[in-house]
């Protein structure tokens, strides 16, 4: 007997001490949840779930660590190592609203708010951020190219731009810069697309860094909201975010008759700051929306197949010392699959943090030369990673860095 209950020790321990991975699924649909926390008790990184829903834990788990699983809308749960199961269902939180309070029947009047508020509460005056960028361009679960950057962003309000929505700008400027690509994989996706479509491909047109943008992001963000008909809004109570109070509206996006995208946005109760902002697409198939007629035709008669579902990205804001809200967290996740003489599964996973330390000045310091991707590629000297040396960088995983070790120059 004794023999029996040392096993079932030693096995015990040896699961709870290999890496983990969980999935994580809405309780009432079962569908997948991207972008939900998942932090263990004690331990510094935080780690999030991918399209999916699965997210891996890497720590030596013992059976007193506690898991934390925390999504906006949904009730956080705590759950002891020992008690971990492969598959968690969250549960939406329900809000029930005191009946004294009275509040706008149209949603979209909360947005207009935060609109007509944005200096106030986002950008008061011209400043500058540091930012750290990480991209990572996965094929087949093999990193293609993997880079990190280290950039300063110069946010300004905006004057005069014919677009209705954009009224603030940002120009980045990338000071270190760190690329890693893998040639063969490379060369091998040219190779599965066929000649006349690998031949137009040109990697270093590819990056997504040039968008890296602070508060200015909003401009897209109600351009969206305020003027796409296409929406349906529907106000879901109050929840407390950072501690403070927030409205949570959603919208939903439908093209004849689908919904092909949901986005939720968080504004704070009295101020209308934006405190959080996430998108998730549904599993319906969104080529149509990042591809042109044209574009597609030109495809398919070359007989490649293009399939964009489920891609997902959220924004955080974090208020500073000054007393207004400046973007803090930034990720997308970009599923892409391809076809013509093999199937590419490929991710863009686009990450970065921005420094809580801002930098007041009227106007831009040395940002006479805005850096295009294909001249920052040519001039721009690449040096070893540099992300522990920041207080801004965002934590790389074991999974990470075994695909890095993996590639082939």
């Amino acid at each position: 007997m004794k023999q029996l209950l040392l096993l079932f020790w030693i096995f015990l321990c040896a699961n709870l001490s290999a890496q983990m991975t969980i999935s994580i699924l809405d309780s009432a649909t079962q569908l997948p949840l991207a972008g939900v926390s998942v932090a263990v008790f004690n331990y510094p990184n935080i780690h999030f779930t991918d399209i999916e829903g699965r997210s891996t834990i890497p720590h030596m788990l013992s059976s007193k660590d506690t898991i934390a699983i925390s999504y906006l809308g949904y009730q956080r749960q705590l759950i002891s190592a020992i008690h971990l199961k492969e598959t968690i269902l969250l549960s939406q939180h329900r809000f029930v609203l005191p009946p004294v309070l009275i509040y706008p029947v149209n949603p979209k009047l909360y947005l207009r708010r935060a609109f007509d508020s944005f200096y106030v509460n986002h950008l008061p005056a011209p400043y500058s951020q540091r930012v750290f960028y990480r991209e990572e361009f996965i094929v087949n679960d093999h990193y293609a190219r993997f880079q990190e950057m280290d950039i300063e962003v110069y946010q300004f309000p905006k004057m005069n731009d014919s677009r209705k929505f954009y009224i603030s700008g940002s120009y980045p400027k990338v000071h270190r810069f760190y690329k890693k690509d893998d040639s063969f994989l490379m060369e091998d996706i040219k190779t599965s697309l066929g000649k006349i479509v690998g031949k137009q491909i040109n990697y270093n047109y590819l990056s997504g860094y040039s968008y890296v943008k602070g508060v200015n992001m909003l401009n897209f963000i109600f351009t969206h909201l305020l003027e796409d008909k296409n929406i349906e809004y529907k106000y879901l109570g109050i929840e407390n975010i950072k501690g403070y109070n927030s409205l949570h509206i959603q919208g939903k996006f439908y093209q004849d008759k689908i919904n092909y995208s949901n986005i939720d946005i968080y504004l704070e109760e009295n101020s209308y700051a934006v405190l959080h902002v996430s998108i998730q697409a549904t599993d319906e198939n969104l080529t149509k929306q990042f591809l042109d007629f044209k574009t597609r035709a030109i495809l398919w008669l070359l007989g490649v197949k293009i399939d964009v579902k489920k891609y997902y990205s959220k924004i955080q804001f974090a208020k500073t010392k000054q007393g207004f809200w400046t973007v803090d967290d930034f990720m997308l996740l970009l599923p892409v699959t391809i076809k013509k003489k093999r199937k590419l599964d490929i991710y863009l996973n686009i990450g970065y943090r921005m420094s809580p330390n801002l930098f007041m000045h009227p106007s831009p310091i040395d940002y006479s030369v805005y850096q295009e991707n294909q001249y920052l590629f040519d001039t721009q000297k690449i040096v070893t990673r540099f992300s522990k040396k920041l207080d801004y960088s965002i934590p790389f995983l074991p999974a990470q860095q075994d695909r890095l070790e993996k590639m082939k120059y």
